[in-house]
């Protein structure tokens, strides 16, 4: 797939120096205020001159009401406690998603992410993360906006399915799967390792005893990282693939004392990959 395919764009990219003037600017400003911009261009934002189709400014007003409409519907400008909080993101990563049609190689560019958090809805990313650190507001990975899309490139594209009889990725899950980017950048042995976890609930037994979710999820992907170090996962058809990551995932249970048998629910993996 091109960028010149029907229906890519390319996002402007608000530049670094102008990204912390707006940055600076904002810093003060009220939920409210911010929410009042509507603004889809900045004069020091423009889409790579590398070929490609730029955003139509129909689709940036459409993303801005979308967004935003889902904050509404979490009672923005309220405070979200975390349930909520991981709820939000598991939508709005499907959003941006959806609706954004952006190729890895620009949703890899630190100005479009700049551009969505300071320009399009300045206020959502300050509501999110309330101590407004600079990270989650400037285009870097850790990006309000950014880490969301790539979730959903990695392990979605509809990050709020969640098959029956099994719990949703935490944050801490997230975190362990996105961190690794040998891990996230492999959407296939992503979303094998994403499915092993959903299997897995420690509660089924009446009462969490012993390992989480999170420390089988750790010794998992620690497994998987050595694996990937002399075998090219890329190479391994579907079959291969899911064997290969059950056997990694019945050492890691050994090792934690963990019983898969009577802690598991029945979940087929979701090996499908999309763009």
């Amino acid at each position: 797939m091109t960028l010149m395919d029907e229906g890519i764009y390319l996002y402007p990219r608000l530049d670094s120096a102008a990204a912390l003037r707006e940055l600076d600017d904002q810093a003060s400003q009220a939920l409210s205020v911010l929410r009042m911009r509507t603004d889809t261009s900045h004069i020091h934002a423009a889409a790579s001159a590398t070929g490609g189709i730029p955003v139509p400014s129909a689709l940036l007003e459409d993303l801005q009401t979308i967004l935003r409409e889902v904050a509404d519907e979490f009672k923005f400008p309220k405070p979200l406690n975390l349930e909520r909080q991981q709820e939000f993101d598991r939508i709005c990563g499907t959003v941006l998603h959806n609706k954004m049609r952006v190729v890895p190689g620009d949703a890899a560019e630190e100005g479009i992410w700049s551009f969505v958090s300071l320009v399009l809805v300045p206020e959502i990313a300050p509501w999110r993360f309330p101590s407004r650190h600079p990270d989650r507001i400037l285009g870097k990975p850790r990006n309000t906006f950014r880490r969301l899309w790539w979730r959903a490139w990695s392990l979605g594209p509809d990050l709020t399915v969640v098959p029956t009889g099994s719990l949703p990725l935490n944050e801490d899950d997230y975190f362990q799967i996105m961190e690794r980017t040998s891990i996230s950048g492999d959407k296939r042995t992503a979303r094998e390792l994403q499915a092993r976890i959903w299997k897995y609930n420690p509660t089924l037994t009446g009462v969490e005893k012993g390992a989480t979710r999170n420390d089988l999820l750790r010794e998992l992907i620690k497994r998987i990282r050595a694996q990937k170090s002399h075998i090219a996962f890329h190479a391994l058809d579907d079959d291969q693939l899911s064997l290969l990551i059950d056997d990694c995932l019945s050492s890691s249970a050994a090792i934690l004392g963990v019983d898969l048998a009577l802690n598991s629910v029945d979940v087929l993996p979701n090996s499908s990959v999309t763009v």
